[in-house]
């Protein structure tokens, strides 16, 4: 009895930090993935997205994007267009069940990282994916990074 109530309390309780995670990443695309076939309106508001117009910004280097997580649960993230910075967020981070939950140190409401599944993590390459729309529409939005050295 008293096993199965320390399981069960454990398991609701965040988990290490992956020692893959911790490091300086680079977000390199971002694209969509659909589970299920998706009629034609839905479609076209997808190809009508700005995510084409970030994706070349970030292949031309004309935008980056750099998220850098610490061993201590801490992490910083940097976003910046034509050299200057346009977002500069910190906090505290944690994973539960593959769920990667933040809360900031500056004033912002919400992280653009907050509740992201991690899907890939590797020593060269971090996949995150989270719904968009409806969850029954089964569209996700992942963002690809990769591992700066």
């Amino acid at each position: 009895m008293y096993s199965l109530l320390l399981s069960f309390l454990l398991s609701g309780t965040a988990a290490p930090t992956p020692p893959t995670l911790v490091g300086r990443w680079a977000m390199r695309q971002i694209y969509f993935e659909a589970r299920r076939p998706l009629p034609d309106s839905l479609q076209d508001r997808l190809m009508d997205s700005p995510v084409g117009d970030t994706n070349a910004a970030l292949k031309s280097g004309e935008q980056t994007a750099l998220v850098t997580f610490f061993p201590d649960s801490t992490y910083r993230y940097e976003l910046s267009r034509a050299g200057q910075p346009t977002l500069q967020e910190e906090g505290s981070y944690t994973i539960r069940q593959g769920l990667l939950r933040v809360s900031t140190l500056n004033a912002q409401p919400i992280s653009a990282l907050d509740g992201q599944r991690i899907v890939k993590l590797t020593r060269r390459e971090l996949r995150l994916e989270h719904p968009i729309w409806q969850p029954t529409q089964q569209v996700f939005r992942q963002t690809y990074y990769q591992r700066l050295r």
